[in-house]
C-alpha cells in the first residue's frame, strides 16, 4: 500500500474517531448543561480560537511545507524547526499580553474572565503543540495514536466528572486539556525528529510567509470563528447555542474532507518540485469526484433529517438549532472544493497572494453580512454569513484556478452527482415517517443511503475514481 493511502487512513481513523468520541461527549454534556451554558462555553471557546490564530499565524501551511521540503536532512530540518518555534514564540508573548487587556476592558469578555483566564492556557500552549512538525515528516502513524488516547481519557473524564450545571468551568478546564497534553507529549517527543539551536534572527525568513498565510487564516475566520463572538455580542448566549450545536455535524464532515487534504499537501508539494504536473493534475481530478461522490448526498441526508440529528445530538430545548444545521450543511460542498482549489493546488504552488485575496473577499462579504443579517435573524443569520462568505471567497480562487488552466471544472461530473442524489431526499422523508424511532430512522436510512451509494458508483456512473476503485477492490477479493 502507497504511503499516501497509510497516511490517509491514519487520518480518517484520527478524525472518525475524534468525532465519534465528541457524538458521544456532546449529547451528554449538552443535556446536562443546557442551551445557555453550551452556549457560553461556545462563545468562549471561540474568541481563544480567534486569539489563537494570530499567535500561531499561517504555521499550518508554512510549517507543513517547510518542514516536508527538507526531506531526510536532519541539520536543515533543525534548522527550519527552531527559526518557526522561535518566531511563534515571539508572537505567542505578543498575542497574550492583548488578550490580558481585552479582558479586562471589554465587557462582555469581563462576564466570562473566569473561562477566558483558564482558555489562557490552550492559547499559550497552541504555539506548541508542533502538529505542523508531524505532518511535515508525514509520522501520521503518531499523530493518530497520540490524540486518540488522549481524547478517550478525556471523554471518560467528562462523563464521569460533568454530572449537573455547576460542573460547566470543570468541563472547559476538561476540554482545554486536550491541547495542553497534546502539547507537552509532542514537545517532548520532538526531541527524536529535531533539536532545537537558536540562531539569531533565524525567524525572520519566515516572517512573510507566516503573515501572509497567516492574516488569510485571521481573514476566513470573520465568517468561521469572529461571527460566533459577533452573535455572543448582538444576541443572546441561547442562540449562540443553537448556532454552536448547528454546525457540530458540520465540523465533522469537514474534518473528515480535511484529513484527506492535509495528508496530500505534502505530496501535491513535492509532485510540483519534481516538475510531475500531469500526475498533479490526476490527483486533483481525483479529489474533485471524491467530493462531489460524497459531500453532495450527505447534504440531501443532513437537510432532510435535521430535526432527528439535532433531537439525538442536544436533546430537547435546541430546536432552535435545526435551521441553521440545514443552511450550514449546504457549505460542506463549498468548502471542500475550497480546499481544493486552496490546499491542494494554490498553496503548494506559494500562491500565496492569490489566496490572501480569495480570503480578503470573503472576509468583506462575511463582515458585511455579520452586521446585516446576524442581529435579526441570530443563529440563521450566522448560518448564512458562513455560505455567503465562503462562496465569495471560493469564486475567486476558482477563477484563477481555471484561468491559468490548472485545472478544467468537471461540471459534467458534478451535475450527473446532483441529479442522482435528487431522488435520496423523498426516500428521507419517507423513511422518517415510516419509522417514528428517531434513532431508528437516523440508521435505516443510512444503511440505504450506502446502498444506493454503492449501485450509484458501480453500475451507473462508471467513469469516477471511487467507481475504479470500487472495481479493484472486488478483482481484489
Amino acid at each position: 500500500m502507497s504511503k499516501i493511502k497509510v497516511n490517509f487512513i491514519y487520518n480518517i481513523a484520527l478524525t472518525l474517531s475524534t468525532y465519534i468520541i465528541h457524538l458521544i461527549v456532546f449529547p451528554y454534556v449538552s443535556r446536562v448543561l443546557g442551551v445557555e451554558l453550551i452556549g457560553r462555553i461556545g462563545f468562549v471557546d471561540n474568541v481563544v480560537t480567534y486569539f489563537s490564530l494570530f499567535s500561531t499565524l499561517g504555521i499550518v501551511v508554512v510549517g507543513v511545507r517547510e518542514i516536508a521540503a527538507c526531506g531526510d536532512d536532519f541539520k536543515k530540518r533543525s534548522e527550519v524547526f527552531s527559526g518557526l518555534l522561535v518566531l511563534l514564540i515571539y508572537a505567542t508573548i505578543f498575542v497574550i499580553v492583548l488578550f490580558l487587556l481585552a479582558i479586562t476592558i471589554i465587557p462582555k469578555f469581563i462576564e466570562n474572565r473566569t473561562l477566558l483566564l483558564i482558555g489562557m492556557s490552550q492559547l499559550f500552549m497552541s504555539s506548541l503543540l508542533l502538529e505542523w512538525l508531524y505532518q511535515g515528516i508525514e509520522n501520521f502513524r503518531y499523530i493518530t495514536i497520540r490524540n486518540i488516547a488522549v481524547k478517550l481519557i478525556y471523554a471518560a473524564l467528562v462523563i464521569v466528572f460533568i454530572q449537573d450545571r455547576e460542573d460547566y468551568i470543570l468541563y472547559y478546564i476538561l476540554t482545554i486539556s486536550v491541547v495542553v497534553i497534546n502539547a507537552i507529549i509532542n514537545l517532548r517527543q520532538s526531541r527524536n525528529y529535531v533539536k532545537f539551536v537558536y540562531k539569531p534572527g533565524s525567524w525572520k525568513v519566515f516572517l512573510k510567509p507566516m503573515i501572509s498565510l497567516g492574516v488569510y487564516r485571521v481573514l476566513v475566520s470573520m465568517y468561521t470563528t469572529f461571527n460566533v463572538i459577533y452573535l455572543g455580542f448582538v444576541c443572546s448566549e441561547t442562540e449562540v447555542g443553537y448556532y454552536y450545536t448547528s454546525i457540530k455535524l458540520f465540523t465533522i464532515f469537514i474534518g473528515v474532507i480535511s484529513a484527506f487534504t492535509t495528508v496530500i499537501m505534502p505530496r501535491m508539494s513535492s509532485l510540483l518540485a519534481e516538475e510531475k504536473m500531469d500526475l498533479f493534475k490526476i490527483n486533483i481530478k481525483y479529489s474533485l469526484d471524491i467530493i462531489f461522490a460524497v459531500a453532495i448526498p450527505l447534504i440531501i441526508y443532513c437537510i432532510s433529517l435535521a430535526p432527528e440529528i439535532i433531537r439525538i445530538l442536544s436533546g430537547p430545548g435546541f430546536e432552535g438549532a435545526i435551521t441553521p444545521m440545514r443552511i450550514v450543511t449546504i457549505n460542506v460542498l463549498f468548502v471542500a472544493m475550497a480546499q481544493i482549489w486552496v490546499i491542494q493546488i494554490l498553496m503548494p504552488m506559494k500562491k500565496d497572494s492569490v489566496v490572501l485575496w480569495g480570503s480578503i473577499i470573503g472576509a468583506i462579504v462575511g463582515l458585511t453580512a455579520n452586521i446585516l443579517l446576524v442581529g435579526r435573524f441570530g443563529a440563521i443569520g450566522s448560518a448564512l454569513v458562513l455560505i455567503l462568505a465562503e462562496i465569495a471567497g471560493d469564486a475567486y480562487c476558482f477563477y484563477y484556478v481555471i484561468k491559468v488552466k490548472i485545472v478544467e471544472f468537471p461540471a459534467k461530473r458534478m451535475g450527473l452527482n446532483l441529479l442522482f442524489a435528487i431522488p435520496f431526499y423523498p426516500l428521507c422523508t419517507i423513511s422518517r415517517q415510516m419509522v417514528p424511532n428517531v434513532f431508528l430512522s437516523l440508521v435505516m436510512t443510512a444503511v440505504f443511503f450506502t446502498f444506493y451509494f454503492f449501485i450509484l458508483h458501480k453500475y451507473i456512473l462508471k467513469e469516477g475514481y471511487i467507481h475504479n476503485y470500487l472495481e479493484s477492490f472486488f478483482r481484489k477479493s
